[in-house]
């Protein structure tokens, strides 16, 4: 367990500020908002929602991969210059799972190497399946 203590950055983020109280400290913490969500998104959000409510509009589950209309929309939004399809864009439910899910195709005796700073879940859960040493490799000066 002590394995798991070491190098969690949000206590030390905490120690810091406790020892500095006059530091002005930008909180990037796991759900520390700031801002209400715009309007257009709620709306947009509310309005699907509703139409799930009637047989015409109801879909159930949608695309394993993510939906044609978002990864067409992402593919001309953000990739057009790069011409990225929409059939090469992957739509999840977040890296965290995706990670976590590439995980359980590996050996537990491989080594891997996880950055440092990272969400600390995931060193954790790498920790907890492989054995995970933990080595500071810095940049030749």
């Amino acid at each position: 367990m002590e394995r798991l203590q070491n190098g969690y950055l949000f206590p030390e983020v905490n120690i810091y500020a406790q020892r500095n109280p006059h530091a002005r400290l930008i909180r990037l913490g796991i759900g520390d908002t700031t801002e209400p969500i715009p309007d257009i998104i709620t709306s947009a959000m509310a309005k699907q929602a509703l139409a799930l409510s009637t047989a015409e509009c109801y879909k159930g589950y949608g695309p394993e991969q993510g939906n044609r209309e978002l990864k067409r929309a992402i593919a001309e939004t953000f990739y057009q210059d790069k011409q990225v399809k929409e059939n090469e864009i992957f739509v999840s439910d977040g890296a965290q799972c995706d990670i976590s899910r590439i995980q359980m195709l590996l050996d537990s005796s491989l080594s891997i190497a996880v950055q440092d700073p990272t969400f600390p879940v995931i060193t954790f859960k790498y920790i907890l399946s492989f054995d995970l040493k933990i080595s500071n490799l810095k940049k030749n000066a």
